[in-house]
């Protein structure tokens, strides 16, 4: 999405609220855009329901990472306005698209990827409903580690139940990162983020 958008679209709306998150399990099409959005938490407040019901039907998937059109993905939008600014910085600076530094021929890396590290790490919350309910394990998500070492676009991939995977959405968009770098030039690389719940 262009830079700003989201803040705009909840300003538009009305929505005064500055934290939140909303999530669906969204089906794609081929080209990116979203068909069938089912809801399990949408934010209370009218106004920023509103406008996240615009901004979910707006948004597209990116260019090369078009999900499987059969299968619904956990998609969560945080509108934390340090998250987004974070988020809008990168979106700025450099817009989603391959560049000839990071690709060779048939889309391949065109060197040596270093992975990213780690700078700035955000001790999840574990639900009250789950630990009353004795629910512990590994929440797996994905994200893109930006440049700005802000993690984007993070999917949960694995986790036990919601409330976990909600707890780790929140505490991971607060990680910062040393960004992935190719041949010593900061990029951005996919990345595994893992929360472990463990009741003692």
């Amino acid at each position: 999405m262009p830079a700003g958008l989201v803040g705009e679209a909840l300003a538009a709306a009305g929505c005064k609220e500055k934290k939140g998150l909303a999530a669906a399990n969204v089906l794609y099409d081929s080209s990116g855009r979203s068909q069938v959005v089912k809801w399990f938490e949408r934010p209370r407040n009218p106004a920023c329901g509103e406008a996240v019901e615009a901004i979910f039907a707006c948004a597209l998937a990116a260019p090369d990472e078009v999900p499987d059109t059969e299968v619904p993905q956990t998609v969560a939008m945080l509108f934390d306005r340090a998250y987004l600014a974070c988020v809008d910085a990168q979106t700025a600076a450099a817009p989603f698209e391959p560049s000839p530094e990071t690709c060779a021929e048939g889309g391949e890396a065109a060197g040596i990827v270093t992975a990213p590290e780690i700078v700035k790490q955000v001790p999840p919350k574990f639900d009250e409903r789950a630990k009353a309910a004795r629910i512990q394990g590994l929440v797996v998500l994905e994200a893109i580690i930006a440049t700005s070492g802000c993690p984007q676009d993070l999917r949960v991939y694995r986790a036990p139940v919601y409330e976990l995977a909600r707890s780790s959405i929140e505490a991971t968009s607060r990680w910062r990162f040393k960004p992935g770098a190719l041949d010593g030039k900061p990029v951005k690389v996919h990345f595994t983020l893992t929360v472990n719940y463990t009741l003692r």
